[in-house]
């Protein structure tokens, strides 16, 4: 990083204006922290995204699993009404 300094601060055009360098380097450094900041705000969209989806399939399986009690126990209720009936006749 100092070897990066010290070669801007020979050129030419630092010598005759250095506030204009200084500025073009701070917006440099600007572009680049929103750049990430950006990067960053999508990574955690990402994150938050994936946990919510994660959380839509987990429910997904326990409808299914809760539908699939629910049709044995319909299942074992029809077996049992139709012993009885056999019992009956």
């Amino acid at each position: 990083m100092i070897d990066i300094k010290t070669l801007i601060e020979e050129t030419d055009i630092f010598k005759t204006d250095p506030e204009f360098v200084r500025g073009i380097i701070k917006t440099i450094a600007e572009d680049q922290k929103t750049k990430t900041d950006e990067e960053n705000s999508k990574s955690e969209f990402e994150r938050v995204r994936l946990a919510r989806l994660e959380k839509e399939l987990e429910l997904e399986k326990l409808r299914l699993q809760t539908s699939s009690e629910n049709i044995n126990n319909i299942s074992t209720d029809s077996e049992y009404a139709v012993n009885n009936l056999e019992n009956l006749i």
